[in-house]
């Protein structure tokens, strides 16, 4: 599906086709929501993009563009973090999706 592609010593991989497409569009979707101040829906854009990452998803080179994209909403909106414990409560998945994030901020700059 994707090829390696070397990145800071480590490898990641590049999405291709329609699924880099799809995925790039979100994250483009969620940065033009976040600037319009439009955090709830950049955040579901962001999330949306996240699990159309095949497994692994950290393994993806997008996977730190999402995860930019989560940090910056949650860093400008504080009162955000009612609104994640919420979704989190709704959709237990996601507490893996953001063990993944916080593993990732390590890792990407």
């Amino acid at each position: 599906m994707g090829h390696d592609a070397r990145r800071g010593g480590d490898v990641a991989r590049a999405l291709e086709g329609e699924l880099q497409v799809k995925v790039s569009r979100l994250c483009q979707e969620g940065e033009r929501r976040a600037r319009a101040g439009e955090h709830g829906e950049a955040l579901a854009a962001f999330i949306e993009a996240w699990e159309l990452l095949p497994e692994p998803r950290e393994s993806w080179e997008v996977a730190g563009d999402v995860y930019r994209g989560f940090t910056r909403i949650i860093e400008a909106r504080a009162d955000l973090a009612d609104g994640i414990e919420r979704l989190l409560t709704s959709r237990a998945d996601l507490g893996a999706v953001l063990a993944v994030l916080d593993r990732l901020r390590g890792g990407v700059h």
